[in-house]
């Protein structure tokens, strides 16, 4: 069945680093919005939507838009009348993105974990299943951190590291790839990786935030029943701490191991 075309054993072309991740999301792009082999994200996007949608009200101008991909809540804040700088590592995702919205959009094809903007610059910051992708996940913290006004708050999400690792192993996957498929793109692992609660908590806070809100994504029953009992997300909503920002000698010294189960 098409649908549940990942649990077949099949051929997968691995495309390893951040130019494989490039190359796969430009292979994706024209498709990924409607693809029938994509219809676990739609489901996940879905959950995670029910939690931001009600956040993004508190952003404000300009916000940056973090692993962008084809403009899901890019398109959605610029409607609400809020400038959006709509960034992403895929020029083809980009043009997605930018074909929705037209000039009420920047693109920027950049690196999360190097933004290319002034620091204090952003009323607002969001990165929605973007963040799992990173190599570097304390570097872009640390990036959201620099760039986000005092009064700018952040909202992102995460994949949890325990329902990853129980999915990779039902599918006899390499711990840190996850497949991805359409049309366009055959069957494909790029890196992807979860995070648990704690792991989250600490990288933020120790980068200078203050955790407003924690919510959490449970795994639609009806679809994925076998991973009933495990978070699918944490979404957070991040402002300012009033303690000074820790030193980037200090932040050398906090690591998040990408390859550990």
């Amino acid at each position: 069945m098409r649908k549940f075309w990942f649990i077949s054993k099949l051929q997968y072309k691995i495309r390893e680093g951040k130019k494989g991740l490039k190359e796969t999301y430009d292979f994706l792009a024209p498709n990924y919005d409607y693809s029938k082999y994509l219809f676990c994200t739609r489901w996940i996007e879905k959950a995670e939507e029910k939690i931001v949608n009600k956040w993004l009200g508190e952003l404000s101008s300009p916000v940056i838009d973090v692993g962008c991909g084809t403009g899901r809540y890019a398109v959605k804040i610029a409607g609400m009348g809020i400038s959006v700088i709509a960034l992403d590592l895929s020029l083809e995702m980009l043009k997605m993105a930018k074909k929705k919205k037209g000039n009420k959009i920047l693109p920027v094809l950049a690196d999360a974990e190097c933004l290319p903007l002034k620091a204090d610059s952003c009323g607002g910051v969001i990165c929605t299943l973007a963040f799992n992708h990173l190599f570097s996940p304390v570097s872009a913290v640390y990036e959201f951190r620099r760039v986000l006004k005092k009064t700018g708050i952040c909202i992102m999400s995460s994949f949890n590291k325990a329902l990853l690792r129980r999915f990779k192993q039902k599918l006899n996957l390499p711990y840190a790839y996850m497949p991805f498929r359409t049309k366009n793109c055959g069957p494909t692992l790029i890196y992807e990786v979860g995070h648990n609660e704690e792991e989250l908590k600490g990288l933020f806070q120790k980068a200078g935030f203050r955790i407003k809100a924690i919510e959490f994504c449970p795994v639609p029953i009806s679809k994925l029943g076998i991973f009933r009992k495990l978070t699918l997300l944490f979404v957070f909503k991040l402002g300012f701490t009033v303690r000074k920002l820790v030193t980037s000698l200090e932040a050398g010294s906090l690591r998040l191991d990408k390859y550990s189960p």
